[in-house]
């Protein structure tokens, strides 16, 4: 039982760094929502997601984020295959607990 628990956290732990340099990566990009922003004429969607995602995976950071997202699945499922969902699952809710210090951490607060 154990391993499942390390595992699951390692999971959540993983899965948090993901979303992390992910967010961190994509807000680099000038995407995010400013204030007064609101008023100006919006761009088409699809164009602006299209190129939203080309500019995404031109950046490295993003790129590791999205493969530390693969490894975190495949421990995931390591997790799972040890232990049953009911013990796995609630334990990747963690993941909250690792992201918000993450998340406060890029932004030095």
């Amino acid at each position: 039982m154990l391993p499942v628990i390390a595992l699951a956290l390692l999971a959540a732990l993983l899965f948090a760094t993901s979303d992390s340099l992910q967010q961190h990566a994509a807000h680099e990009t000038g995407y995010a929502p400013e204030a007064g922003r609101e008023n100006r004429r919006r761009p088409a969607v699809l164009p602006a997601l299209i190129h939203l995602v080309r500019s995404l995976i031109h950046r490295p950071l993003w790129v590791i984020g999205w493969l530390i997202n693969l490894v975190s699945y495949v421990v995931q499922a390591a997790a799972l295959h040890l232990g049953s969902v009911a013990l796995v699952q609630p334990i990747l809710v963690t993941q909250l607990l690792f992201s918000l210090p993450l998340a406060s951490a890029w932004r030095r607060r």
